[in-house]
């Protein structure tokens, strides 16, 4: 039935629904099965580059479709202890790791565009320096520097991304990797919050564990 919606947006969407549906009747291996598919579809779009058209607050948006999934995962460590299980929630949450910032990553940028966005960000802080030096950064000032500093950003990232048509995506690190990068002395905490539950990741260089930290308080 999902096929059958026009639009790429309104497919992932519709995922969405039908995986907290099938979660919530205890079928979680069709859950699983509607979350990759939506992981797929929003993958594509970052790739074709419609994500950048959506802007922020879609990415926002689905990246709880990637929580959602990891959820499935994690909830079945629980149950089994399966340490497969726990990799692969820990793989599904760094999939939804700034997807946008690691496709411009391992891509090129030309000087000029360089040079543009290193601009906005010199032109941000000193705004915000001086406001907060004569203490006068009120909720209007802060939205309304905030906005155009967006609106700046999108306008450079098009001109970055001018005669483009797909952007692959950057693998993101594996648990092994982010292992590997791992002082003996170093431990990375890696949390994640679905709708019903608080998890965290303790990583170090030698050893893994996915900890449920309690039900979330409304």
């Amino acid at each position: 039935e999902v096929d059958r919606i026009r639009y790429p947006e309104d497919q992932i969407d519709a995922l969405g629904v039908a995986l907290k549906l099938a979660d919530a009747e205890g079928a979680i291996d069709r859950a699983v099965e509607l979350g990759w598919q939506a992981i797929a579809a929003i993958e594509t779009m970052h790739t074709q580059l419609d994500a950048e058209r959506q802007g922020p607050s879609w990415s926002h948006q689905t990246h709880q479709l990637f929580v959602d999934l990891a959820s499935l995962y994690a909830q079945r460590f629980d149950d089994t202890g399966n340490d497969e299980y726990m990799v692969q929630a820990f793989d599904v949450l760094e999939r939804s790791r700034a997807i946008s910032l690691r496709q411009h990553l391992g891509h090129p940028l030309p000087t000029d565009v360089l040079g543009a966005e290193e601009g906005l960000q010199m032109e941000l802080v000193s705004k915000l320096s001086s406001l907060m030096a004569d203490e006068e950064l009120g909720f209007e000032d802060d939205a309304s520097m905030f906005s155009n500093y967006q609106h700046q950003h999108n306008l450079v990232a098009l001109s970055r991304l001018a005669g483009i048509d797909e952007l692959p995506i950057p693998q993101a690190s594996s648990l092994n990797e982010v292992q590997s990068y791992l002082r003996n002395d170093q431990l990375v905490l890696n949390y994640m919050v679905n709708d019903r539950d608080v998890y965290v990741f303790a990583i170090n260089s030698s050893e893994a564990h996915l900890l449920r930290l309690g039900e979330v308080s409304v």
